[in-house]
């Protein structure tokens, strides 16, 4: 293997796949965690639905169907009204009944988080989605590291 095709091995490695699933993870732990410091109203929700999220890849229960509860909420922060959504709480269902039974224990007035620098947005839902932020970042290193090793390392010497 020639060194110029090393490099285009770890471009494609690296940037092509390392990186989104490294940013993707980075971004979702630092909105998480500052989520977790911005200041709450009191919102009201509007509507209370399920969306599908497709079908799962789980070894237990291949190629069904899952859905997660749709919330959608409105708030208001100074003299404005803002509108917000959740696609899910982190739970997938396996029935429609699940997720709206999810979606519908929903109170009808909620906390809501907002950006201070961007009131409009926002979330209902608290705490750190730190399982998808993890796992992003392992994804992302993993690529990362594939296509470093086989730049260095793999092919001829």
């Amino acid at each position: 293997m020639s060194k110029v095709d090393r490099w285009l091995l770890v471009l494609i490695m690296c940037g092509v796949f390392g990186m989104p699933f490294l940013y993707s993870g980075v971004s979702t732990l630092i909105r998480g965690y500052m989520a977790g410091k911005w200041p709450t109203t009191t919102g009201k929700v509007i509507e209370r639905t399920t969306l599908s999220h497709g079908k799962t890849h789980s070894r237990a229960k291949p190629g069904r169907d899952t859905y997660g509860p749709f919330v959608t909420y409105s708030y208001t922060v100074g003299d404005n009204i803002y509108k917000g959504n959740i696609l899910s709480d982190g739970t997938y269902y396996y029935t429609t009944a699940e997720a709206q039974a999810a979606a519908d224990a929903y109170p009808a007035e909620v906390t809501v988080s907002y950006n201070p620098l961007n009131p409009g947005d926002s979330t209902i839902v608290k705490g750190t989605p730190w399982f998808t932020g993890v796992f992003c970042l392992i994804v992302g290193t993993l690529f990362f590291s594939i296509g470093a090793w086989a730049a260095f390392k793999g092919g001829d010497n």
